[in-house]
């Protein structure tokens, strides 16, 4: 797709969800907000819950497009490893000669094989999910319509109600990201579903309600001292709770929906958002970065915290995308560049583009 045919829409969206995952480190994540019932709370809050949900939509994203393209490139899922472990290992090394860590050798093992070690979780489900994909996709196509939307159907009801209701999970993250593939799947199979013809009506129902329910619990929290308050915010806002599912699904559709020019910016921050979390979300440096640089034990406690706060935040994106966007030009005018030319035709021999045309059922 060239530049006059490219829409940004989903580059905006990746650069969005992106910046709620860091808003939602810089607050929710390690729990700074227990026992804080300053007025700023509400704030931090209602604009911090959001991380888990802006993970799902980034599946969303990959899902929609490794869909409508059938591929899979074993370059991709390669350079996606490799660059999981430079990051690792280069922030791990940078924090111990610097006087910040002490470092292990197993420790270091680990990061030179992070994505197989679990250093970042969300990585090694994403990998071994878009080894999945070309498979996802026959399985997808081989069903009817009518039998696919069935199956969504009672997946959605064994796994994500019962996180609310029974504190337990039913599926694992990685169950989460195949169940995505599957729905992206049927609204691309069926472009007039409920959701794209209501997906603003839902977008304010499901918002609306989650920031209300939330600062309810906070309130009762805070005239009660009752912490199972903050447990039921912790389920409505973890990666298999309904509510960030709803939520990433009205996400989605509001973007899919965007009729946004190519955006050059758009484009090279969406493209750096791998960076962006690897840098920010390392198992050492996301403490230095959020306590030590940006304090924020002492910016909650001021009045101007949550303009702090926000600042802080875009400030984490933009500078973690123009280290990324240095290395990935380093990278491509070295390792892979000589990746491309001495393994290209070995990647190829497991490449996939399987793009069928689509079955003539009836829609359900």
């Amino acid at each position: 797709m060239n530049k006059a045919e490219r829409k940004s829409n989903f580059d905006l969206m990746r650069v969005l969800c992106i910046l709620l995952i860091i808003m939602y480190h810089y607050t929710t994540h390690n729990g700074y907000l227990y026992g804080n019932f300053r007025p700023q709370k509400f704030i931090y809050e209602s604009t911090g819950i959001w991380g888990l949900m802006g993970v799902i939509g980034f599946v969303m994203v990959s899902s929609h497009f490794l869909y409508s393209t059938g591929s899979f490139s074993m370059q991709k899922a390669m350079r996606v490893i490799f660059e999981t472990a430079f990051y690792s290992t280069s922030i791990t090394l940078i924090l111990f000669f610097t006087g910040k860590i002490e470092l292990g050798g197993d420790y270091l093992l680990r990061c030179m094989f992070s994505v197989f070690c679990r250093q970042y979780w969300f990585l090694t489900d994403y990998v071994i999910f878009y080894v999945m994909s070309p498979f996802l996709k026959l399985f997808c196509d081989k069903l009817t319509i009518h039998h696919h939307k069935w199956l969504l159907v009672v997946l959605f009801l064994i796994t994500f109600p019962s996180r609310e209701i029974t504190h337990v999970t039913t599926f694992s993250r990685l169950g989460v990201f195949v169940y995505t593939y599957l729905l992206i799947a049927y609204f691309i199979r069926k472009p007039d579903n409920i959701f794209q013809r209501h997906y603003k009506l839902f977008s304010v129902i499901v918002f609306g309600g989650i920031i209300a329910v939330v600062c309810t619990f906070i309130y009762l929290n805070k005239i009660t001292f009752d912490n199972t308050y903050l447990d039921w915010v912790n389920d409505m806002t973890s990666i298999t709770s309904t509510t960030m599912f709803l939520a990433a699904i009205c996400v989605y559709f509001i973007f899919k929906n965007m009729n946004i020019r190519y955006s050059k910016i758009l484009f090279l921050i969406g493209g750096s958002t791998l960076g962006i979390y690897l840098i920010h979300e390392h198992d050492f440096f996301h403490y230095v970065l959020f306590d030590n640089i940006l304090r924020r034990g002492q910016v909650y406690s001021m009045t101007l915290g949550p303009l702090i706060y926000f600042v802080s935040c875009i400030g984490v994106l933009i500078g973690c995308a123009l280290i990324h966007y240095a290395i990935e030009f380093v990278f491509r005018k070295t390792v892979y560049m000589l990746s491309d030319k001495y393994l290209k035709s070995k990647y190829k021999a497991f490449d996939v583009k399987y793009v069928p045309g689509q079955t003539q059922d009836q829609p359900a």
